[in-house]
Parts: C-alpha cells; sequence; structure tokens
C-alpha cells in the first residue's frame, strides 16, 4: 500500500469510526476505563509533540489539514505506519494500520499490538464491547470492528478485522 492510499485510510476510517460508532447510531454498550489511552505512550488528550510523535511512530512523512483546522500527522518506519490527528494542540486521535510487512510494534496503553487477537483484546480490555459487522461498504473488504468506550472521558477504542479474521487488526484511539 502506497503512503498516500494509507492516508486516504486512515482518515476515511477515523471518519467512518466517528461519525458511526460514536453519533449514537451504534448499540448501547457499558463503559470500559481508557483514561490515558493510546498507543506506544502517546495518549488521547496529550499535548502532541512532533519529536515525541517521531521516536514513537518513526519518521513523519506527511501533514494535512482536515475539516476545522485539525491536523494529521502521518508517520511511518520499518515497524509502524500511524496516523495521530491533533486540533488545538491536542491529540484527539491515532490510528496504526495492520501491514504484511510490519511486526506489531504498534501497541495500546495495555499492551495489545496490531498482531494481536481478538482474545488477547478481549483479555487485556474486557467483555463490555460491541461488534459491527461492515459488508462491502464504500468498496471495502468485509470487515468488522470491536469498540470498547469511556463515555465520561469521550474516548473510543477500536479494533478493526478482516472478514473471518481474529488477529491482525488495525488500531484507532480516538475522542468523540
Amino acid at each position: 500500500m502506497n503512503r498516500e492510499t494509507f492516508r486516504r485510510t486512515a482518515c476515511g476510517f477515523l471518519a467512518l469510526c466517528l461519525v458511526f460508532l460514536y453519533s449514537g447510531c451504534g448499540p448501547k454498550q457499558e463503559d470500559t476505563d481508557l483514561k490515558g489511552e493510546g498507543l506506544n505512550g502517546i495518549a488521547i488528550d496529550s499535548v502532541y509533540e512532533g519529536t515525541k510523535a517521531e521516536q514513537a511512530f518513526g519518521k513523519l512523512f506527511r501533514t494535512d489539514t482536515v475539516s476545522g483546522g485539525e491536523k494529521c500527522y502521518n508517520y511511518f518506519s520499518d515497524q509502524n505506519e500511524v496516523s495521530v490527528s491533533v486540533r488545538d494542540q491536542k491529540v484527539t486521535a491515532l490510528y496504526s494500520e495492520w501491514l504484511l510487512h510490519l511486526n506489531g510494534k504498534t501497541v495500546t496503553k495495555r499492551g495489545i499490538s496490531n498482531t494481536s487477537s481478538l482474545d488477547e483484546i478481549i483479555r487485556a480490555y474486557g467483555k463490555n464491547y460491541i461488534r459491527v459487522d461492515f459488508n462491502n461498504q464504500m468498496g471495502e473488504e468485509d470487515h468488522y470492528v470491536i469498540r470498547y468506550q469511556d463515555s465520561k472521558d469521550r474516548i473510543g477504542l477500536t479494533f478493526r478485522f478482516l472478514k473471518g479474521e481474529t488477529s491482525d487488526c488495525d488500531i484507532t484511539v480516538q475522542k468523540y
């Protein structure tokens, strides 16, 4: 996957998660404490620091401005491909895409990586999740997402798997 395709996929997936999963359109669910959640030590609501993000995710290869002045910083290394969304200097979203040539070095606060299994995710975050299936949505491959939410801190955590898979997932953490 080239960088432009990754950027479009990352930003599109973040938007899809925010609109559908956290707008009240999805099923009701119990909360999971996600305060301080993030990827590779970069937490949602933390102050964005470019140097710290490069240490966590690799080289900055593209910056985009999205709606409302929000910035999307895209990082790449031989171990990570991560998008960081920032508004008013605060991290609002982190998206890590699973790629065959990368080896799962992007991890959540509880140690879950892109190569973790569904069972490992449930052991780490519990059973207060909702599963949503997507079939041929916007030309994407059939997939499902496992979503956790913290309505007190307004943080969502989503793991996206291809249909039929129980390991190798995309990870999104975002403020909603």
